[in-house]
């Protein structure tokens, strides 16, 4: 399941089969496309997910879809190593270790999967025998030098971060000459058009490809292509292109959108984008972090604006229509409509309309959906494990109820199904859409008593 792929759509075509869906913190029905139609029928199917298990750090919207929920750690009560993309291009490792223990019975992930592993028998459980996230994290970091500590771990334990120079720096790796250990067993080509690459068999696949050519009399790795060469011609896409029934031979190319191609005057572009703040729907119980950003208003340029009649903080009714251009995805059809308000700029073009992502949760919490009420009494909730917290309860400013401009509204709910049609991911940019001023939505009459935001 990777981001961007339709894979509920994939299940409910037969495309797909399971018996069990282990979900980890990915609130589907927030971030999908038709998340509140075809995720949720998805998800309520049994035919099509006999057994649903989910691992979150709060009660998500997957969550309520489960038939078993496993509460994990956040991230500040596990184990883990972390490594991100480095400017300098030297490779680096930070250490992830608790701050606090995980409260009531939240158990971190990896040592879910660490225990479902011993529980599958003894040819899978062999590969789990270090016990626990902080033992498997140990061993991580075994190879680490020890520097002025007992072992690797401690080290890390110590200095949180260790940064590996004993390699250069990764600068032009393409123009990096192969050393003799490099071209070991190798051979060149045999015809004139590969004659100056080398080729190796991967150990990893069994399969022959080329490791480097010849550039300048030295033979250097270049790029990560066929050729080693940088290549413009995409084989991989004229194939797949070929199997699609599209018209693409490979080359780089601007291939107009049908649908944007056929927009009446009446319609628009409608774009997502998501907050430096926030991280999909997997943050907004965040209290301080939906603080900054609880509400997601629609970007509309100011001459559109105007010419509808439109201002800042007015109520736009935006109507969704599925992809023309055939296939099994529409032709066009009006797809769902929603009330949000308008936030009048400059700087969007004419013809488009953004609203972010990220928000909009019906379920999450009490800073996820803007209920500034008392924490409700129950199992799930024990003052002797968790306090009541006064932000929660008082001062969650942005709740309607108190004036607030609420927790704005999924976007992904009501953006169809569109799957590129060489590639088959999600086109979450080439939505069409309608406007039209509209007054306030009517207020929410009753408030939930579950703790878990209003319906």
């Amino acid at each position: 399941m990777k981001v961007g792929q339709i894979v509920y759509d994939y299940l409910r075509q037969g495309r797909a089969k399971l018996d069990v869906y282990l979900s980890y913190t990915i609130a589907s029905p927030m971030t999908w496309p038709e998340g509140r139609s075809t995720t949720v029928e998805v998800l309520k199917d049994e035919q099509l997910i006999p057994f649903h298990v989910c691992s979150d750090v709060v009660y998500s919207e997957m969550a309520h879809y489960a038939d078993l929920i496993l509460p994990d750690a956040t991230y500040t009560e596990r184990w883990g190593l972390d490594t991100r993309n480095n400017y300098e291009l030297q490779p680096y490792v930070t250490l992830r270790q608790p701050l606090t223990p995980p409260p009531g019975e939240c158990v971190s992930f990896a040592d879910t999967l660490f225990e479902l592993g011993r529980r599958l028998g003894p040819e899978v459980g062999k590969y789990f025998t270090f016990g626990n996230h902080e033992a498997y994290v140990r061993h991580q970091c075994g190879k680490i030098p020890q520097g002025d500590c007992v072992d690797g771990f401690e080290y890390m334990k110590t200095h949180g971060v260790w940064g590996d120079t004993r390699q250069p720096k990764t600068y032009d790796l393409y123009a990096r000459e192969l050393t003799a250990a490099d071209l070991k067993e190798a051979r060149t080509g045999t015809d004139e058009q590969l004659r100056d690459l080398y080729f190796k068999k991967n150990v990893a696949t069994g399969k022959e490809e080329a490791i480097g050519l010849v550039v300048d009399g030295k033979v250097r790795r270049g790029f990560k292509t066929p050729s080693r060469k940088f290549e413009i011609f995409s084989p991989v896409a004229a194939e797949q292109s070929k199997k699609v029934g599209v018209a693409d031979d490979g080359w780089p190319r601007y291939v107009p959108i049908p649908s944007h191609q056929e927009m009446g005057r009446d319609q628009y572009h409608l774009v997502t984008f998501k907050w430096n703040v926030h991280t999909h729907a997997r943050t907004a119980q965040q209290k301080y972090l939906s603080e900054i950003v609880h509400d997601n208003p629609m970007w509309i340029n100011a001459t559109t604006a105007h010419a509808l009649g439109i201002r800042t903080g007015d109520w736009v009714e935006v109507t969704t229509y599925r992809p023309k251009g055939g296939g099994p995805y529409g032709g066009g059809e009006k797809l769902g409509s929603a009330r949000v308000r308008a936030f009048v700029t400059e700087g969007i073009h004419p013809r488009v309309v953004a609203v972010s992502n990220s928000l909009g949760r019906w379920e999450g919490g009490r800073a996820a959906v803007a209920d500034r009420a008392p924490r409700p009494r129950g199992p799930g909730y024990d003052p002797k494990l968790l306090p009541e917290d006064p932000d929660l309860s008082q001062n969650l400013w942005w709740d309607p109820e108190a004036g607030g401009t609420g927790h704005g509204f999924n976007v992904n709910g009501i953006l169809p199904i569109q799957p590129a049609p060489v590639t088959g991911m999600q086109a979450w940019f080439d939505t069409v859409c309608t406007l039209r001023k509209v007054g306030a939505p009517p207020a929410p009459t009753v408030k939930r008593t579950r703790g878990r935001g209003r319906r």
